[in-house]
């Protein structure tokens, strides 16, 4: 049907494009002034956007998420290459690459090494990680020092004479305690402090590996290109880039992988790093992506369940027009079919599969309800997930899969395999056996659930087919109707034609020819009043187009104040005596008490997302306005300025008609500037994972300085667009230019008396073809 449509469309053009050049002498004046009111597109600019619908990617992106070690590389291994191990599993955010796989005619991978530009960044948070480091390190163990003299002085004060040997002997140990044990101590407390910043901590890591690396990094651009002849290979060659311990893993930021394999055929799936990216180029490539994604997988281990680290990925995922499906899928759901689900069920399998998805679907749904308050997602975000959650959990898992695909090659077994079908066997005898394959098969099905998912990826590929075809039919009948819209009312136009030409006589129109003492009387009063009107509308439209920045940046403002979250959590603090002193001196938990504490957190990657959404939708918003805006004016031009002609009017002057013809062309063929916007969003800004405390506070305080300079620039390309438009505006000589036309128009008039047959005839040779076509 839409190819019909398309077809009717074109056919519509084109003979509607020949009814114009065939009379442009006669319909010049009226398309030029159309067209501003309704633009059409030429038969070539449909042509190529119906070439565009027919390339259109239909691919199926396919975005993974989930933290280090919840299954991600196992599920794609499982759903992609049953379970065949062609990604490595990522053992830590080091190697955790992003990984795009789609089909290709060969089993081949390009990989993306860090550029220099990456290295130098990893090397700055390298040198602050080592910074802050020795600052934390070099305040403790001066602490401990002084705490170590402090508690000597106290010891060994004149005044108090030390009698018993007890006292003077935890005074020898004070003095006798080593300062290698200090910097230990030190050390330690500097570690732990330094996990409270985890991007820098993983940057750290990931510029220590890459000084140690014992590779040339002047030939890696040769090594990108890999080619294989099986997965098998593939899986194999790939361990060197992005598997643990692999020779060049510490350079790779991205590997996109081909593979002839049918279940690729239509997707493109994504294996994005877990949280806390070091390299900020990769992490706003994989938020990208996903962005972009039709369906996003989120994966958390069943045993540890959309934990803190999982609910902070949530940070990534963010909804966008089109088809959009989100699934929180429980990985690793072999791990818990024991304990108290096997007791509860009484070891029934299909009763324990089914008592664990409930558990996890409720515990979602309270997990993601307790966001409600927090901007970690969007709304519609939350509210998406938390529908998905109520429908059920999805879940898997993988290993029970890999199982299946080797179960006539134990040989193959790795240990992890190895040890979940020994408690499969030992805890659910009555449905895995080495004794009845089929049952065991089905079983083991049950635990994968890997149709399931692939199901779900079809749903998403059949819904955004259907969104593909709505949306070029929706094309083709929206420029249909304008092509109609423009028909009728040049149909309209035509019929007052006819009408002057049939009214109108020379002796009229004789009448009319003597303007120039009328018009040298009017012409700088018609000139004044217009510059008047033009000043007062450019003052209107500024105050409609700076409230409407206004409200986009107070409601970004409002955003990026509710970004700012509140933790409390409680943490060791040091009990005042000099009985704990010594206790925490010698190392005793005696010496603390836990005290609760107020932190500042913030999710960077959200407030980046907010700053961004608001410099596209402000452009978008501001721009609308000003076209809304420019529109009316226009239609305020026509009405201002016959309101000034009829009240000057007079018979013996002016053709009614006319005048009004000439003011619309004249209005209408305007060259009107642009509004050109400033809205961008600094990269000296862009960070993602999450911020605490100072560095949250120092951040948000950077981003709001950001927002109001930004919302200052985009104020001044407001005012200059409206000088812009004033200077266009009163520049203009209008009323020479209507009367030019009006001068024009009253010949052409007379020219089509004199043949007034032969016109009137064209004319409605014209009409007859109009609404021949308004009648498709």
């Amino acid at each position: 049907m839409a190819q019909v449509s398309e077809e009717k469309l074109t056919s519509l053009r084109e003979r509607l494009q020949h009814v114009l050049d065939a009379n442009q002498d006669l319909l010049k004046d009226l398309v030029i002034s159309l067209k501003s009111e309704h633009p059409l597109d030429s038969v070539e600019e449909l042509k190529k956007q119906f070439e565009e619908f027919q390339n259109e990617d239909k691919t199926i992106n396919v975005g993974i998420v989930g933290r280090v070690k919840a299954g991600k590389s196992s599920l794609l291994n499982s759903l992609l290459f049953d379970g065949i191990t062609v990604l490595p599993k990522a053992a830590t955010p080091m190697t955790a690459a992003l990984t795009i796989i789609t089909y290709g005619e060969e089993y081949s991978a390009v990989v993306e090494f860090f550029t220099k530009e990456d290295i130098h960044g990893l090397r700055e948070s390298y040198e602050l990680y080592e910074k802050k480091f020795n600052e934390i390190y070099n305040k403790r163990l001066e602490e401990l020092r002084s705490e170590k003299k402090r508690k000597i002085d106290v010891l060994t004060k004149p005044f108090e004479k030390v009698k018993d040997l007890h006292k003077k002997s935890r005074t020898d140990e004070l003095k006798n305690v080593d300062e290698e044990r200090f910097k230990e101590l030190s050390r330690n407390f500097a570690k732990r402090k330094m996990q409270e910043y985890a991007e820098l901590q993983a940057a750290y890591e990931q510029y220590e590996t890459i000084k140690n690396a014992s590779v040339d990094i002047s030939q890696l651009e040769k090594l990108k290109k890999i080619k294989a002849s099986s997965l098998e290979e593939l899986g194999r060659m790939l361990s060197d880039y992005v598997g643990t311990g692999g020779k060049y893993m510490p350079f790779v930021k991205s590997v996109e992988l081909t593979v002839p394999l049918e279940t690729l055929r239509g997707l493109k799936v994504v294996d994005t790093p877990g949280l806390n990216d070091p390299v900020i180029s990769r992490e706003e490539k994989t938020r990208q992506f996903l962005k972009n994604c039709d369906v996003v997988f989120i994966l958390s281990p069943a045993g540890q369940f959309l934990s803190r680290e999982d609910q902070k990925l949530l940070d990534r995922v963010t909804f966008s027009e089109g088809i959009r499906k989100v699934y929180i899928l429980a990985s690793q759901l072999d791990t818990q079919l024991f304990g108290s689900i096997k007791y509860e069920t009484g070891g029934d399998l299909q009763a324990g599969v089914e008592l664990i998805a409930r558990q996890l679907s409720e515990h979602a749904v309270n997990a993601l309800s307790s966001l409600k308050d927090s901007v970690i997602l969007t709304q519609d975000t939350l509210d998406e997930l938390i529908d998905s959650a109520k429908e059920g959990i999805l879940y898997s898992s993988s290993i029970c899969w890999s199982i299946i695909q080797r179960w006539n090659d134990r040989n193959s077994w790795d240990d992890g395999m190895k040890k979940v079908w020994e408690n499969l066997t030992l805890h659910y005898p009555d449905y895995f056996s080495d004794d009845d394959k089929d049952k065991t098969i089905r079983n083991l099905e049950l635990l994968a659930n890997i149709p399931r998912i692939r199901e779900m990826i079809d749903v998403v590929r059949r819904e955004k087919a259907e969104i593909i075809r709505r949306r070029r039919e929706d094309f083709v009948n929206v420029k249909i109707r304008v092509i109609k819209d423009f028909n009728q009312h040049l149909i309209s136009k035509v019929n007052e034609e006819i009408e002057i030409i049939k009214n109108a006589t020379l002796e009229k129109l004789n009448v009319l020819t003597d303007l120039s003492t009328f018009y040298e009387n009017k012409r700088a009063e018609i000139q004044f009043e217009y510059e008047g009107f033009i000043e007062k509308q450019i003052s209107s439209m500024k105050d409609e187009l700076l409230n409407t920045l206004e409200k986009q940046y107070q409601g970004t403002g409002e955003k990026i104040n509710e970004s700012e979250e509140r933790k409390y959590e409680f943490v060791q603090v040091k009990k005042r005596g000099f009985i704990y002193a010594i206790a925490r001196f010698f190392g005793s938990e005696a010496g603390y008490e836990k005290k609760k504490v107020e932190k500042t957190v913030v999710m960077a990657g959200t407030v980046y997302t907010i700053l961004k959404d608001f410099a596209s939708s402000v452009e978008r918003e501001v721009k609308q306005a000003a076209e809304e805006l420019r529109i009316k004016l226009r239609d305020k031009m026509k009405d201002f300025l016959e309101k000034q002609l009829l009240d000057i009017h007079e018979k013996k002057y002016l053709e009614q008609s006319l005048i009004f013809k000439s003011i619309e062309t004249v209005v209408n063929t305007i060259d009107y500037p642009k509004l050109r916007h400033s809205s961008y969003v600094d990269t000296n800004i862009k960070k993602y994972g999450i911020l605490e405390d100072k560095e949250a506070i120092e951040y948000l305080n950077e981003v709001k300085v950001f927002l109001s300079d930004l919302k200052q620039k985009i104020s001044e390309d407001i005012e200059s667009y409206l000088e812009n438009l004033r200077e266009k505006l009163t520049t203009l000589k209008i009323a020479d230019m209507i009367f030019s036309n009006y001068n024009s128009y009253l010949d052409e008039l007379k020219s089509s008396i004199e043949n007034k047959k032969r016109q009137l005839e064209r004319y409605q040779k014209i009409l007859k073809e109009l609404e021949s076509m308004s009648l498709l």
